[in-house]
């Protein structure tokens, strides 16, 4: 068989590979973690940045914000403490800015970058939590 004979089922099957990663992405991104259930969220979005080394594109990460806590769902689920957060602040880029939030998790200093396009309301609801605490 020539190539040019198989072409036409790699096409349709490269297109259902693409939709199948992005869609398992979303899927990911929308599992709540357990911490989260029964509880409404003070601010949701869909957001790009950087977690770890990763890099996401486009509304790949959930961000919720609750009283205490905030979550991103991404391929896996990251939960961060107000009280874990040591800094917020923002990163020029040529097309806007990143909000980078750093925190200590298990004694280790992280950084997560992300790009809103709320990123005004979004950094002031996080630095609000941050000072008025657990409203437990």
């Amino acid at each position: 068989m020539q190539i040019e004979q198989l072409l036409p089922f790699f096409a349709p099957l490269i297109i259902i590979t693409v939709f199948s990663f992005f869609g398992y992405i979303f899927y990911k991104s929308n599992k709540k973690a357990s911490i989260e259930l029964g509880k409404q969220p003070l601010y949701t979005e869909r957001v790009a940045g950087k977690i770890d080394t990763l890099y996401y594109k486009g509304p790949f990460i959930r961000l919720a914000l609750y009283d205490t806590f905030l979550v991103l769902g991404y391929t896996k689920t990251l939960v961060i403490y107000y009280h874990e957060i040591t800094s917020i602040g923002a990163k020029k880029r040529l097309f806007g800015e990143l909000l980078t939030v750093t925190f200590l998790q298990n004694g280790k200093s992280k950084e997560i970058h992300l790009a809103s396009m709320n990123m005004k309301s979004l950094r002031s609801t996080i630095e609000d939590q941050i000072q008025e605490g657990p409203t437990n």
